[in-house]
């Protein structure tokens, strides 16, 4: 009978130890009982034998080094002497956050939570696996796995490659969260979506992400009980509902947001045009697919400048311009529900028309008035009304660089010269008319 080896030759609870040598069994059939450093192993691998017997280290405080003794059926016994030392138990004293949900990043804190080993490879909060990020002897960190229900105070069980288990006793619990509405269910870029549940920061204490159909959205505002966020630009497709917390943690509301089809502009008449010019907006579902009754357009801006809103409906919007810098810009619609729809470059700034001479600048009924200038149409065809000091005077003709009037009537008085197009882009000339004789 003779030990050989003993590996490891320290550990702690849990801990599996293969004991070697020859004529184990010291003439019985089997091992019936093992110690060590006088401590009952918790249990003895039925599949031992003559040279090979594997054991699980039981609870001890540390010890120095001690024996090993094996008892047979028969009460032989076979002693190691100084083959095993108990080590200092390892410790669970922190656990961040103590609570949360699938995906929470948990970190671990402690001593000796390899236990002897050379890491740890298993860590379960409550029984539920948890994957783990990164491990020392003193810091675990891992990722909660999913549990069916929310959980009073339960383990957290650390286990080594060497099979030694750490355990913080009731240092975990699993919260619930849940998403009970979601408005509006359906939507698309722009669309305002409120989000309504319970413990939605899922114990952490703001939001890193919210998905809309795998569709990241951009978060306003956020509570337990609240989230409200923005869509963005998808497919159409129904999906989940999707909130991340800066624990890790996941809250999920499955088929819970359906994109509709994008709205779209398919045609903006004029396309080109300055200050005063309407501009008719076509296109298909532009207050949003769905939208509710007295869903309107509620914001137009065409390139960084707002537009007045004269009308909107699904198909149709009518839009005033103000002032903008020449150039090329994109045409936004916005509709009560917050869906954005674009043009890109649908729009052309045309440089501001301008007022050069006024001939004569005075007169009254009958006088024949010439008005030179650039771009006076505003980029459309005709002047389709012209005023002298806020009276309607009657066109002879009009080009971008020319309009003949004949001033009709009205009281002596200085005004402006204004000149509207068929379009109704507007350009003035201030105080342009002389008093004394119109």
């Amino acid at each position: 009978m003779l030990f050989r080896s003993v590996a490891p030759a320290n550990g702690q609870f849990g801990t599996a130890v293969v004991i070697t040598g020859t004529t184990l069994f010291a003439g019985g059939t089997t091992i019936d009982s093992v110690t060590l450093a006088s401590v009952s192993v918790s249990s003895i691998d039925a599949t031992q034998s003559e040279t090979r017997i594997e054991v699980i280290a039981a609870a001890s405080a540390a010890t120095a080094a001690a024996d090993v003794v094996m008892v047979s059926d028969i009460g032989t016994t076979i002693t190691g002497s100084n083959f095993w030392t108990y080590l200092t138990p390892g410790a669970v004293t922190g656990v961040e956050p103590s609570s949360g949900l699938v995906g929470t990043v948990v970190e671990i804190s402690g001593s000796n939570l390899q236990g002897g080993g050379s890491e740890v490879v298993t860590v379960t909060l409550g029984g539920i696996g948890a994957s783990i990020s990164s491990e020392n002897n003193t810091d675990v960190v891992a990722v909660a796995g999913a549990s069916p229900a929310a959980t009073g105070a339960v383990d957290v069980v650390l286990t080594a490659n060497s099979g030694a288990v750490v355990t913080g006793t009731g240092a975990w619990s699993y919260t619930f969260s849940n998403i009970t509405s979601v408005s509006p269910t359906n939507g698309q870029v722009g669309v305002v979506v409120t989000i309504t549940g319970t413990d939605l920061l899922a114990g952490g204490t703001s939001l890193t992400s919210v998905t809309l159909d795998g569709t990241a959205a951009t978060v306003q505002t956020e509570s337990e009980t609240q989230v409200v966020v923005v869509a963005a630009s998808s497919a159409a497709g129904t999906g989940d509902v999707v909130l991340t917390s800066n624990s890790g943690a996941v809250v999920t509301l499955s088929n819970g947001f359906t994109y509709h089809a994008e709205s779209a502009i398919t045609s903006v008449t004029p396309d080109q045009g300055q200050l005063g010019t309407l501009v008719t907006v076509v296109g298909t579902n532009l207050l949003g697919a769905s939208a509710s009754a007295g869903a309107e357009i509620t914001t137009a801006a065409i390139g960084a400048l707002s537009a007045g809103i004269v009308f909107s409906n699904q198909t149709y919007v009518v839009l005033k311009l103000n002032n903008g810098t020449a150039g090329v810009v994109d045409v936004t619609l916005e509709a009560t529900s917050g869906a954005t729809t674009v043009r890109s470059n649908g729009f052309t700034y045309t440089a501001i028309g301008q007022i050069d001479t006024v001939t004569p600048n005075n007169g009254q009924i009958g006088t024949s008035i010439e008005i030179v200038g650039a771009r006076m149409l505003g980029g459309c065809a005709e002047a389709s009304s012209v005023t002298l000091a806020g009276e309607a005077a009657f066109i002879s003709s009009s080009t971008a660089t020319k309009v003949e009037i004949i001033a009709v009537s009205g009281a002596a008085g200085t005004g402006d010269v204004v000149i509207t197009s068929n379009t109704g882009a507007v350009v003035t000339s201030i105080n342009e008319i002389g008093r004394a004789h119109v």
